[in-house]
């Protein structure tokens, strides 16, 4: 474990507590004296698949959404410079006729 602060990797275990869900640590630098805690668990490996297929579904959906905004907002200019053309061929007519 490094030290927060300095990066020491030379550091002690003061005090070790079982907590509910956890080992509660309290750490010392043995370079610059900073005491800090932390809290160590263990990870059961079918959560943790559980939590990663998880995540990978919710950025899946993600990529999707943004190609579907994406395309929806491309359509939007592509019509937006349709309107624009048709709007200069009419003053185009109108002057052309206003002569």
């Amino acid at each position: 474990m490094n030290c927060p602060v300095c990066g020491c990797s030379e550091t002690s275990v003061t005090d070790s507590r079982p907590t509910r869900h956890a080992v509660k640590r309290r750490r010392k630098c043995l370079q610059c004296d900073f005491v800090w805690t932390t809290y160590e668990t263990t990870v059961n490996t079918s959560d943790f698949n559980r939590i990663v297929s998880s995540a990978r579904a919710r950025l899946e959906k993600a990529i999707k959404d943004m190609g579907v905004i994406r395309d929806y907002l491309e359509g939007m200019d592509l019509e937006t410079r349709d309107d624009e053309d048709e709007m200069e061929s009419e003053l185009l007519i109108c002057s052309d006729k206003c002569r």
